[in-house]
């Protein structure tokens, strides 16, 4: 019998040499943000709007992570400013009076303390208050609050590379079934979306981290043991993390894998 061709035996008879699949990402859509005005917030409480006794309690069953009592402070969004200021490497910050929007709407501190800033502009909606945006906002940053000594992947998150800041999504993706459970039926809002060159809103980025997962690079409980427990980010390679890229700026054709 004649030895086999290089490259091993054919197939055998009535068999087609296997095919790989491809698989199409089925990615999270959710509603772009309105862009808030630049009229106050009025006043709000934390506890009128969100359990945090619950939300703890669910962060920590969601992702079998140790339960850690969240800590909110409700402050106006220029004592909210100056809180940040504070931190070493801060101190040129200025406050933008004229457009309140362009400042933060909410910080969660290196020493693990959660600041609102109540009058925000982001908390309304047509001059009323956007219970669903509370809501959401208090979630996420109680997702950083619980995360790895309050930072998660901040560390190994470069904020330079386009569409790819794996602290910020991952904790959006983690924080959108947070809010899911806790508030089923209401909308999630978030303005953690990917940009195209032009700047405008194309996909939700908590569907990085879906898409880390559902390309089977981390499990959920490997994502989620990192961004709790160690800090440690597991990035994408190549080539999924150029189809991520080549998807993010976009939102007309499938990411397929």
């Amino acid at each position: 019998m004649p030895p086999p061709p290089m490259g091993g035996p054919p197939p055998l008879p009535g068999l087609a040499p296997r095919q790989l699949v491809e698989r199409v990402f089925e990615a999270v859509v959710l509603a772009p943000p309105n862009m808030p005005g630049n009229t106050p917030s009025a006043s709000w409480e934390v506890e009128n709007h969100v359990d945090i006794v619950e939300l703890a309690g669910v962060i920590s069953e969601l992702f079998s992570s140790p339960r850690q009592p969240i800590v909110i402070e409700g402050v106006s969004q220029k004592e909210l400013f100056n809180k940040i200021r504070a931190v070493p490497g801060n101190e040129t910050m200025e406050f933008d009076a004229m457009t309140l929007s362009a400042n933060p709407a909410a910080w969660t501190s290196p020493e693990g303390i959660i600041y609102m800033g109540v009058d925000s502009p982001d908390y309304s909606d047509n001059g009323q208050l956007d219970v669903d945006k509370i809501r959401s906002t208090i979630v996420h940053e109680s997702l950083h609050y619980s995360s790895y000594q309050h930072v998660g992947f901040q560390a190994e998150t470069d904020l330079g590379a386009t569409n790819l800041n794996y602290d910020e999504y991952v904790t959006d993706y983690f924080a959108h079934q947070v809010f899911t459970k806790m508030f089923p039926g209401a909308a999630y809002k978030t303005g953690y979306f990917t940009k195209d060159l032009n700047n405008n809103f194309m996909q939700w980025g908590g569907n990085l981290a879906k898409f880390m997962v559902d390309s089977g690079h981390v499990t959920h409980q490997e994502l989620a043991g990192s961004y709790f427990g160690t800090g440690k980010l597991k990035a994408l390679p190549e080539p999924l993390v150029s189809k991520w890229k080549a998807f993010a700026k976009q939102k007309s054709r499938p990411l397929k894998f």
